[in-house]
């Protein structure tokens, strides 16, 4: 953690938002925190190493990167080992992955950042096609099918805390279930 020039605040890098980003909390002239923390940076990284300019107007930081592609790898329901070479499925320069097939295996629903945050994208094996699901900040991780494919589960900070939401697959309106 750092403190601003100003002393009103600690700048910090924190996991509370579903991946290690950089948060401010205001402080009391007691030193105590004011208020809830507020998340300053959003994406796949993580935001380490936080340092603030003497004027109190710039943070620098490191952005540990990582780069996670999906890939399938074909095994034999009877014994369980491979039974052909790995092959790439979804690579890009950015973080694709928890990957999880659809019921009926022609999609593989992932989280990607891709557009800079953390979302849940949808890639069909039939057409190679790659469609964005959720949109927003906070972070979209670990997405799981409903048993019927129409629906999907995942965990998200959206609303500034850890919960459990469920988007439709066709229409991709969202509910929060936690």
């Amino acid at each position: 953690p750092v403190w601003s020039p100003s002393g009103r605040f600690i700048y910090f890098s924190s996991y509370r938002g579903g991946g290690i980003n950089i948060w401010r909390a205001a402080l009391l002239p007691d030193g105590s925190f004011f208020g809830t923390p507020q998340q300053m940076t959003i994406g796949a990284g993580q935001d380490v190493e936080v340092a603030i300019s003497h004027d109190g107007r710039s943070l620098a930081f490191s952005i540990l990167r990582q780069n996670a592609d999906i890939w399938r790898l074909p095994v034999s329901p009877q014994t369980g080992q491979p039974n052909g070479q790995p092959q790439e499925v979804i690579t890009t320069t950015r973080e694709d992955s928890r990957g999880a097939w659809s019921p009926d295996g022609k999609t593989i629903a992932f989280n990607s950042d891709r557009t800079g945050q953390m979302n849940i994208w949808l890639h069909s094996l039939e057409n190679g096609q790659t469609r964005q699901l959720t949109k927003g900040p906070g972070g979209d991780y670990q997405a799981n099918w409903s048993p019927d494919g129409q629906r999907i589960v995942f965990f998200s900070s959206r609303a500034g805390t850890a919960d459990i939401w469920c988007v439709e697959v066709d229409s991709g309106e969202l509910k929060r279930l936690t």
